[in-house]
């Protein structure tokens, strides 16, 4: 499987391309593909249900930075205009005050309680084996982690003021996928995770 475009997948010899169903597997919602109505998770990167049940999907490295951050280095960037023809204020989040509390409103699959249900944990998969490093020990570093735990050992480099993370394979120049992703979710997907910890991190 390879990337195709923004908006649509190659899978073998066939195009797929995707839309939101509206349905959540462990608090997560699911795309659909046009082609086949195949559901497909976004965090467990396969399909779930139809003619590509297990297929993977290919993890793509991507930024998450803060606007004043991202424009500083890309100064050229272009930026979707909320000119969109409907009727709809853009600058409102309706899952702002999701995070202020521990309650979930869907079911997931609990196995793993050492942090907060929502605790936001970068996760990553390093040669299969995934491992999730809490923000919160993140922010109490000198914004360098350099974790040899897993198979390949990785270089993490945080900034503190934006919460931007970047991991790297150790001695490589090309990023790894990560996700940011509440705890309880993560561990839903992945309840064989590895944890990063604060004596870890002092160590």
């Amino acid at each position: 499987m390879r990337f195709a475009d923004c908006r649509c997948w190659r899978v073998d010899e066939s195009v797929l391309t995707f839309g939101v169903s509206g349905l959540l597997y462990n608090s997560d919602v699911l795309m659909y593909d046009h082609q086949t109505e195949s559901l497909w998770s976004q965090l467990g990167m396969k399909g779930v249900t139809g003619a590509y049940r297990d297929h993977p999907l290919r993890w793509i490295a991507s930024m998450q930075m803060s606007w004043a951050e991202w424009s500083a280095k890309y100064p050229d960037s272009r930026v979707l205009s909320a000119d969109t023809g409907y009727d709809r204020d853009y600058a409102t989040e309706p899952y702002a005050a999701y995070g202020m509390d521990d309650q979930t409103r869907f079911p997931f699959a609990e196995s793993r309680t050492e942090l907060p249900r929502k605790a936001l944990v970068i996760g990553v998969i390093v040669d299969g084996e995934p491992k999730a490093y809490p923000l919160a020990v993140l922010r109490s570093t000198d914004g360098s982690i350099h974790d040899k735990s897993l198979t390949s050992p990785i270089a993490i480099h945080f900034t503190p003021e934006t919460d931007f993370v970047q991991v790297r394979v150790r001695g490589s120049d090309m990023p790894l996928p990560t996700v940011r992703a509440y705890w309880f979710a993560w561990q839903a997907f992945y309840p064989e995770t590895l944890l990063y910890s604060n004596e870890e991190s002092e160590g």
